[in-house]
């Protein structure tokens, strides 16, 4: 009789000391996952900062290129009234905007003013040859690659010289001057700085 009390006894100190293992197990378990839960959330709270700073970084970049490329556009298409600029003002004000003014000359009988700005595309020319005397030509490079006469209009019998044609009365328009201020600053420019002009033999010569 005893026996079989201390059997059961035991058998309940057993069961209670299980018992208090498995909580001690449950509860080292639920520590580790609140653990790990809350190093998730970590990883998962930087993740989501990084992204909203790439987000923001991205953001910034796209708005400052859109602005840059409206901001060119409007340069672009800004029009200035130079309607009543003399030639003083016309050359610094294509200086101001881009444009390199040169003068070359050919043996004792050619000279070229030029007027030209690369990034545009634009080309205008005055030449002064004591044979045939004077002419004037106008290329914009984004339209195509011929010239338009724009003294002798009757040389301008292919599509690609008329485009040119149209396209150089469309550039005066954006500056709001005439053919007769760019020829009359021309003229003068070459009487300011003949003494810079450059021999184009020895020019090509060279390379």
């Amino acid at each position: 009789m005893n026996k079989d009390v201390n059997d059961v006894l035991a058998q309940l100190e057993e069961e209670e000391k299980n018992e208090t293992v498995l909580k001690e197990d449950k509860k080292i378990l639920n520590e580790h996952e609140a653990t790990s839960n809350s190093s998730q959330q970590k990883v998962k709270d930087k993740k989501n900062i990084i992204i909203i700073i790439l987000s923001i970084i991205i953001i910034i970049m796209l708005v400052s290129i859109i602005a840059f490329i409206l901001l060119n556009n409007f340069r672009k298409t800004e029009t200035i009234d130079a309607s009543s600029y003399n030639s003083t003002d016309l050359i610094s004000m294509f200086k101001e905007n881009g444009y390199k003014f040169e003068i070359y000359y050919s043996g004792e009988t050619t000279i070229y003013i030029i007027l030209q700005n690369k990034e545009e595309g634009i080309t205008l020319q005055r030449i002064y040859n004591s044979i045939i005397g004077t002419l004037m030509t106008f290329n914009n490079a984004n339209i195509n690659e011929e010239s338009a006469d724009l003294i002798d209009t009757s040389y301008n019998d292919t599509i690609e010289e008329k485009q040119q044609y149209g396209a150089f009365y469309n550039w005066l328009e954006t500056y709001n001057i005439s053919k007769v201020q760019i020829s009359t600053m021309l003229d003068n420019y070459f009487d300011l700085y003949y003494d810079e002009a450059i021999d184009l033999n020895a020019l090509l010569y060279t390379y």
